[in-house]
């Protein structure tokens, strides 16, 4: 990520970048009467994206603006002040996959799919022959989704499932897997 300048004041001061990592603005300044706020424009950004940062109520008496790594707000004595910005970078998910395991539970047939991945803090939809699945008696889904248990299975049953996984940033879906 590249930009030209800063503008501070009546100029500008160049500047080389600031890396999605960097989330510290630092701001010296004498008054600690107005109360600096940090903006991300866009408020949530993918690694490789663009990020501006908007520095609002910078009181008049700035003696210099700098960017740097860091993620406390605290206060370092008379007229030093350190203002954060937290910006967290969701990554994209990983493609899943599904995975089937065949049970006989008291003579009745029953499967249970999975799906595996290896993101975390993900949603999770399941898929049947390319549709949303319609949730029935017989089906049983774990508490994050990612476990789905048909007992009994029916002949109706057969078909291609796939699993949806996704996150504020991006969506992928497993490759097709045929039951029976």
């Amino acid at each position: 990520m590249e930009m030209s300048s800063v503008c501070l004041y009546n100029g500008c001061t160049p500047w080389q970048g600031l890396l999605l990592t960097a989330s510290l603005l630092t701001c010296w300044h004498l008054s600690a009467t107005a109360h600096v706020t940090i903006e991300s424009v866009p408020p949530q950004v993918v690694e490789g994206e663009n990020v501006l940062f908007l520095v609002h109520n910078l009181p008049d008496d700035v003696l210099n603006l700098a960017w740097a790594k860091g993620v406390n707000t605290m206060h370092l004595g008379i007229g030093t002040y350190l203002q954060s910005e937290n910006l967290s970078v969701p990554e994209p998910v990983a493609q899943p996959f599904v995975q089937i395991t065949d049970t006989t539970i008291a003579g009745h047939r029953s499967a249970i799919f999975t799906c595996i991945s290896p993101d975390t803090d993900v949603s999770i939809r399941w898929i049947f022959n390319n549709q949303s699945l319609n949730h029935l008696e017989r089906m049983t889904l774990s508490p994050t989704k990612c476990g789905l248990m048909i007992a009994p299975v029916r002949r109706e049953d057969a078909g291609e499932y796939q699993c949806e996984v996704s996150n504020q940033v991006s969506l992928k879906t497993s490759h097709p897997v045929s039951w029976p």
